[in-house]
């Protein structure tokens, strides 16, 4: 069970460690990470940071390579801006969410456009988008 403590500080770490990806970081391997979450440990002693990386596989790999490879460095930093006595080790891991909601988004889509009630699913947007009375009668009768 997370703790009002636990909450602050890891909102804490989100916040920094998005403004030092964001703005202090010249990698170009970190361009598309965003942190979507971070996970404290109970002792605050340890942060998760979940990040997201958009583009291909590759990208992926090596954004995260760069990540790692770059934790020191953001870990200092981390510690001149928290409050508390100790800095959190960090570590990054990916967080696929964001990356499969876009994969689920694009084949409902998909299995949408290539669905034989399309041209209701069409009357139906009609219908909300210019109310009842006021919708376009494309079938022949």
């Amino acid at each position: 069970m997370a703790t009002r403590r636990m909450e602050r500080m890891a909102r804490s770490v989100q916040e920094e460690v998005s403004r030092i990806i964001l703005y202090e970081m010249s990698d170009p391997r970190m361009r598309f990470a965003t942190v979507t979450n971070v996970e404290m440990s109970p002792d605050l002693r340890s942060a998760k940071i979940n990040v997201s990386i958009l583009g291909s596989d590759e990208d992926v790999r090596t954004a995260l390579r760069g990540l790692n490879h770059a934790k020191g460095h953001v870990q200092h930093l981390l510690g001149n801006r928290l409050p508390g006595k100790f800095t959190p080790v960090i570590s990054f891991n990916l967080d696929p969410s964001v990356r499969r909601s876009i994969e689920m988004s694009k084949l409902i889509d998909d299995a949408v456009a290539d669905s034989p009630f399309k041209e209701k699913v069409d009357d139906a947007e009609d219908i909300s988008e210019n109310g009842p009375d006021k919708a376009t009668d494309t079938h022949d009768d």
